[in-house]
């Protein structure tokens, strides 16, 4: 290789280097974007819920979710009835979140503080409802009795709407 094309060779090398310092400089660093959590997922906190049952009865609630790990939830209603807001009691759930359905299905654990009214009672549930795109509401919800040897509740329908974290 002569002069000429040690000069060429050098030339080449010199503007190779010269557009990759310059894409370099060019281009912003790339950072990595945090992840954010699907928007639809179930939130811990209080969730004010109302509904209804068969005879017509209307309730409120604050349902407390308190842990959520993998699909499995814990957390509890703390139960209301009539337009007086007559405080019922405290009913314990486990249950889980299908994330691909976005539906909840709880069942009462244990009941506590419970108060009866008109020779009524809290008893224990099993609870279901869809979650809703925005992760802001469960809706189409239902409730009914827990099993074949728990005490017979009268089945309803609810919905509730995300307030606070706890």
């Amino acid at each position: 290789m002569g002069r000429n094309g040690a000069r060429f060779f050098l030339k080449v090398v010199l503007a190779l280097f010269c557009a990759v310092f310059i894409s370099c400089i060019a281009s912003p660093a790339t950072t990595a974007t945090p992840v954010s959590p699907p928007i639809n997922e179930l939130k811990i906190g209080v969730w004010k819920l109302s509904g209804t049952d068969e005879t017509q009865t209307i309730w409120s609630a604050d349902l407390v979710v308190q842990s959520i790990q993998n699909s499995a939830c814990i957390g509890y209603f703390d139960w209301y009835s009539g337009a007086d807001e007559f405080y019922r009691g405290r009913e314990y759930f486990e249950g889980t979140y299908l994330e691909a359905e976005q539906r909840i299905n709880f069942a009462g654990t244990r009941l506590e503080h419970v108060q009866v009214l008109r020779g009524r009672r809290l008893v224990l549930g099993v609870y279901q409802a869809m979650l809703s795109d925005d992760g802001m509401k469960l809706f189409d919800g239902s409730w009914g009795e827990h099993g074949p040897n728990m005490e017979r509740g009268i089945p309803g329908t609810w919905q509730a709407e995300w307030v606070k974290l706890q």
